[in-house]
């Protein structure tokens, strides 16, 4: 496993850094425009500050999340479609430690990711509150401020952060899950195309069927089960719903590797 993390990491270092500092450069730019407007009440500045704000919001979650799976090193689509796939199949090591390996790999891709967009959005999102919270007409615009400053905004998101420290590890976990199954349901598509349809070419449509019923199996299990057996317990549905595509997630990295070792052709 170690000698795969650290393949992995070579691999995948160089992406990450330039990854990183386009992240930082857009989002540096886009929170000094915000804090500018904020301060100085611009108006002619905030439309652009608005549309900066909501690309950049979408930027640093889905944006994070969409670029990590699909460019991230557990991404099998690249070592299955691609002329070199033969020189991942011929490691002479098991399938479920290189496939380990690539996920834990793309995990600790997606955290480098995740936790500096964190603390971008922390000083992004005060500004909002002249960006959006404000009386608009065709001849006035009004600023309606809360009274208090941007740095107690800011210093208020994080003592609301570890003043439920709890709850805050709760969702990192959570985040941290989703992100594994998703990644693993992702590569069971993959690896079931490239055992049973054995093309390079690109297959969309039919890639897209394989890929919306690997995600709907487990959720309709997932929801006929709760149905079942917890719709009378105080047990949440969102947790039965996590639980169950955890116990996916597991069948379907075991059907993955066993796939790889046996099915697929280099």
């Amino acid at each position: 496993m170690k000698t795969v993390l650290r393949q992995e990491w070579r691999a995948s270092k160089k992406r990450i850094f330039i990854a990183s500092a386009v992240l930082a450069a857009i989002m540096g730019f886009c929170i000094l425009i915000n804090v500018f407007a904020y301060y100085t009440k611009a108006k002619h500045i905030s439309g652009f500050g608005s549309l900066l704000y909501m690309l950049c919001l979408q930027l640093a979650t889905w944006g994070v999340v969409v670029f990590s799976l699909t460019k991230g090193s557990g991404n099998l689509h690249t070592v299955l479609f691609k002329n070199t796939n033969y020189l991942m199949l011929t490691v002479p090591k098991r399938s479920w430690i290189l496939m380990g390996g690539k996920i834990l790999m793309n995990l600790f891709e997606f955290i480098i990711y995740a936790i500096p967009s964190a603390i971008y959005l922390s000083f992004l999102g005060p500004t909002g509150e002249f960006l959006f919270f404000h009386t608009n007409s065709i001849f006035i615009t009004k600023f309606e401020s809360s009274g208090t400053s941007y740095w107690y905004n800011v210093k208020m998101l994080y003592k609301t952060v570890f003043d439920n420290l709890g709850q805050s590890l709760q969702i990192l976990l959570s985040i941290v899950i989703i992100f594994v199954v998703i990644q693993v349901f992702f590569n069971m598509a993959f690896a079931i195309f490239a055992s049973f349809i054995k093309s390079k070419k690109k297959h969309s449509i039919l890639m897209s069927v394989i890929i919306f019923f690997m995600f709907y199996i487990p959720i309709k299990v997932s929801s006929s089960l709760y149905d079942t057996f917890f719709a009378h317990t105080a047990s949440p549905q969102i947790l039965a719903t996590v639980a169950i595509m955890v116990l996916f997630a597991v069948v379907y990295f075991v059907l993955t590797s066993w796939l790889m070792e046996n099915k697929i052709e280099v």
